[in-house]
């Protein structure tokens, strides 16, 4: 598969927050990379519980909580009053939260300001929580505000269809950072006049971003959906249903929480003397649904892989699927346990 290289338009600038003394740190960052003018601008807000202790946010009504500015002048529309931001994922989390898990939500770009005309665009964000420890109800939470800068980057819808009409395109997978890339796993499903085409993404070393060529056998796709897995996070999916006007998505990691797990494997005659390990595979049956495909190979999922002792028997920690919000919604999923060696893979 060929690989083209694409200048991105615009830089994504964002700069962390979190106050001394503060339980919960975040982070401001746009949902894409490049929004077409007129396009509505989605901001994504990241937080983490950086404490050491259990916590209890509440945001409660978050729309009233949070705000947005330019803050370069020339592109403020005073004297309006200022519009809060607004989101679709924004209800009150008041449940145990515990120290190093994130949590996003998502807002629509607004406040006494225009974004109308291609460029980069200056942006802080303002978020305020309300923090105690977990089962404390009585105790009066504390409030901690995250304030980030971010930039947005506009082009014209002329600009996005030249890009487009390259003889070579790619769709960007942006990963966060502190991500081992060579770990990420994608599924994608890509559509268009030459019908349907799978495939999975090679897994490669020190990137910041996985690129899919979106162009099968010289004709360019049209839609693309793919399934994003990295261990310790849950599954996620993007779909795009114009390539033209969507070139690129982030990948976000949702801690999952994990489930101990043991088992024993019979030694085989293959097996006896050799060092081998005992790979797991999550086969996902469901991303057929996803896919919308109704024949073709399942996508599966490298869940980990464990050593076993000389008796056969391993343990470790799993991902508990029933906690994943896309694989436990459809449902149907199953394992696979292969022990192998870096030579020879034994079933």
């Amino acid at each position: 598969m060929k690989l083209s290289l694409q200048l991105a338009i615009g830089i994504l600038l964002i700069l962390g927050s979190q106050a001394s003394g503060q339980d919960v740190s975040g982070r401001f960052y746009p949902e894409k990379q490049n929004y077409i003018v007129g396009e509505p601008v989605f901001v994504v807000l990241e937080m983490t519980n950086v404490s050491s202790k259990v916590i209890e946010l509440d945001d409660g009504h978050c729309v009233s909580l949070t705000r947005f500015e330019a803050q370069a002048a020339w592109r403020q529309m005073s004297p309006l009053a200022p519009k809060q931001g607004t989101g679709g994922s924004c209800a009150s989390t008041i449940a145990p939260w515990p120290p190093k898990l994130t949590i996003t939500r998502r807002f629509l770009l607004e406040g006494p300001f225009r974004l109308d005309s291609a460029g980069v665009y200056p942006m802080k964000g303002h978020h305020n929580v309300c923090v105690r420890p977990f089962d404390e109800g009585s105790t009066p939470c504390k409030t901690e505000e995250i304030v980030t800068d971010f930039d947005v980057s506009l082009s014209s819808a002329s600009e996005t269809k030249k890009a487009r009409d390259q003889s070579q395109q790619d769709f960007v997978i942006n990963l966060p950072v502190g991500i081992k890339s060579e770990q990420v796993q994608i599924v994608y499903f890509l559509t268009g006049s030459f019908g349907g085409y799978g495939m999975t993404g090679r897994p490669e070393s020190g990137k910041h971003e996985y690129r899919i060529t979106t162009m099968v056998d010289g004709k360019a796709a049209d839609t693309l959906k793919a399934l994003v897995y990295w261990p310790g996070c849950q599954i996620a999916k993007i779909s795009v249903s114009s390539l033209i006007s969507t070139t690129e998505a982030g990948f976000t990691c949702q801690a999952t929480t994990s489930l101990p797990f043991t088992g024993r494997i019979e030694q085989l005659g293959a097996l006896r003397g050799h060092d081998y390990e005992v790979e797991i595979t999550l086969i996902a049956h469901w991303a057929m649904d996803f896919f919308e495909i109704a024949d073709g190979i399942v996508p599966t999922f490298r869940i980990s892989g464990l050593t076993p002792d000389d008796g056969g028997s391993f343990r470790g920690q799993l991902p508990d699927v029933t906690q994943d919000v896309l694989a436990s919604s459809v449902g149907n999923n199953n394992a696979a346990f292969h022990p192998h060696s870096p030579r020879k893979i034994y079933r």
